[in-house]
């Protein structure tokens, strides 16, 4: 059941949004999606960039934001991989699906 009152997206629901296939397939997700930019690889630079975003009802990633980076580079490729993350199961509250705010860190080192 889906809670339809538009109520405040939640930080701790009982039970978390889910990428598909877990953490480890986020992971992978990550390490398979993101292109460091060209411009901070020429530079030598590492860094990271946390990304906050709500997993609405339907399990999709919006109001995507940056909340802290060491270098917008980082944010903009960081912002565009969340935007196309595939749909998430939903996070639920008493047996709702509910809203849930999220915080990702992406790390960007050279190898």
């Amino acid at each position: 059941e889906i809670d339809t009152t538009e109520s405040a997206p939640m930080m701790m629901p009982e039970v978390m949004p889910e990428f598909p296939g877990g953490e480890d397939a986020l992971v992978e997700y990550l390490k398979n999606s993101i292109k460091y930019p060209e411009a901070a690889r020429k530079d030598g630079l590492t860094g990271a960039a946390y990304i906050n975003f709500i997993i609405d009802e339907n399990g999709e990633a919006t109001n995507i934001t940056c909340q802290h980076t060491t270098n917008p580079l980082f944010s903009a490729e960081a912002i565009r991989v969340v935007e196309k993350m595939p749909k998430w199961k939903p996070g639920r509250q008493g047996g709702k699906i509910v809203r849930v705010i999220m915080t990702l860190p992406v790390t960007f080192r050279l190898l």
